[in-house]
């Protein structure tokens, strides 16, 4: 039974159980429900007999609401509900509305449960601001009672009443995970040795695992011919064991891992991608001057749009940083080389919300290509960059001056020289390249934004150029049709 609103199957006779007669002994009250609220407001096994009923009747209506509102709603809504709810307990939230939360009172409330709602704001400041948590009101609560709480909108509960039953809630799954880890006997197949991580050496590796590289010289010139895959770091091959196990579990071709492997590896080689250019930061242009925009295609876009705001996403072991990454458009569009639905299923596997998850789709059994297609190429319609247009040009093996060069007094008699020709070649090539780094980069206050890996780059290209000035030993020039043309005599 899951342990909150969406698609939980509540129990309205177990819960109905709980709701005593003032008649009733407090032996036979505390066998039919085993919380009470104290005089001081403390929860505990025993306590008085009107607020055991109170508790318990509001926990009684609110599982009837409970009911009510999943045959109602869809599986996609349900999940839409728990989101929005979910939504009124982050820090922001918290934050804004302190003030009016800690003074709020529930409905109709006796002196019990006011002290009760009190206790509850008193918990929520104390854990919150760090100063350490006060006894919780809600420690004898299940986990159903406590998602009972959580997510009921009726108004019977005040909103810190729900944080702290939600924040108990969780308190219970991840003490019920780490439990279950202690008590694995067999050897992860994470770690060395283990089923998945053999797979994962194999495949990666050829069986021998390397040591991870830092990405933060990535594409510096020691590292241009390294595999992606030098960059995972430990805690990826890790993760991409688990992947490896799971997908061969589920007769899954291993080919799916195997893409995701390796674009977690460039994630890593661009120093978690911070060495890579937003495509979508208004600078990026065709061959014609028209500014480009990407996106995802339609269905890519409503799997991007699944795992951000998925539950999922909030547990999961796979690096949230790479995931919000590669499925923002302007990074990850153009280098989807995955599948984005079984790097969906892997996500869901991977967290607390593993249980939920079906058996993996049969498509998955047999390995297709062409996962790059995932992509819209957007471009206005109005020509925003005028085309560079350099001093001297190569058209059909011929080098003519162009309107420009001779506009800046390039003349033929500058490129009779030896090595003048292939001079005005690589000024005309840097100032192309200089050109394109300037609006990539959006330079304009003086500093160099070039990544390492760029100025190295570069800095191969003009040492080349110069090592090849020598190549040409003469050229003759000739005036045709009113255009100048420089003719190579080697």
């Amino acid at each position: 039974m899951e342990n909150d609103m969406s698609g939980i199957n509540v129990n309205t006779s177990l819960i109905n159980t709980m709701l005593v007669s003032t008649s009733l002994s407090a032996s036979a009250e505390t066998a039919s429900c085993s919380v009470s609220v104290s005089s001081t407001g403390k929860a505990s096994s025993a306590g008085s007999v009107s607020t055991v009923s109170t508790l318990a009747r509001l926990l009684a209506d609110a599982a009837t609401r409970a009911e009510a509102t999943n045959a109602s709603l869809s599986p996609k809504a349900q999940a839409e509900r728990k989101n929005n709810i979910l939504a009124q307990f982050t820090a922001e939230a918290y934050n804004a509305e302190k003030g009016a939360r800690d003074i709020e009172v529930p409905q109709g409330a006796d002196a019990e449960r006011q002290a009760q709602a009190q206790q509850a704001t008193q918990y929520i400041n104390s854990r919150l601001s760090g100063a350490g948590a006060r006894d919780t009101p809600f420690g004898s609560l299940s986990a159903e009672q406590l998602s009972l709480i959580a997510y009921d909108e009726d108004g019977n509960f005040t909103i810190n009443e729900r944080h702290a039953a939600l924040l108990n809630l969780q308190d219970r799954e991840q003490a019920a995970r780490l439990k279950e880890a202690a008590v694995q006997t067999s050897p992860a197949t994470n770690q060395p040795g283990g089923k998945g991580y053999q797979i994962m050496l194999e495949r990666l590796f050829g069986g021998k695992e390397t040591l991870p590289i830092s990405g933060v010289g990535g594409y510096s010139l020691n590292n241009i011919g390294r595999s992606n895959l030098e960059f995972l770091t430990r805690d990826d091959r890790a993760i991409l064991a688990e992947m490896y196990d799971y997908a061969q579990s589920q007769g899954a071709d291993l080919k799916y891992v195997d893409e995701i492997a390796n674009v977690l590896g460039d994630y890593r080689r661009l120093n978690n991608g911070k060495t890579l250019i937003y495509y979508n930061n208004g600078n990026a242009y065709d061959s014609q001057g028209r500014r480009q925009t990407v996106s995802f295609d339609d269905e890519t876009a409503a799997v991007a749009d699944r795992i951000l705001n998925g539950a999922a996403i909030n547990s999961t072991r796979i690096d949230q940083g790479f995931l919000r990454f590669q499925l923002d458009p302007g990074y990850g569009a153009l280098s989807t080389t995955y599948d984005p639905e079984f790097l969906e299923q892997m996500v869901i596997h991977l967290s607390g919300e593993a249980a939920t998850q079906p058996p993996l789709d049969s498509r998955f059994s047999v390995y297709v290509s062409g996962h790059n297609e995932h992509y819209v190429m957007h471009v206005s319609d109005e020509v925003i960059l005028p085309p560079f247009e350099p001093d001297i040009m190569k058209i059909d093996g011929k080098w003519i001056i162009t309107e420009k060069g001779r506009a800046n007094g390039i003349t033929m008699e500058d490129v009779l020289g030896k090595n003048a020709p292939r001079d005005q070649v690589a000024k005309a090539n840097e100032d192309s390249i200089r050109y394109l780094l300037e609006l990539s980069f959006n330079k304009g206050d003086g500093e160099d934004t070039r990544p390492e890996w760029l100025k190295n780059l570069l800095a191969v290209l003009k040492e080349t150029q110069e090592n090849n000035s020598s190549g040409i030993t003469a050229f003759t020039p000739k005036r045709i049709d009113g255009r100048d043309y420089l003719f190579s005599e080697n």
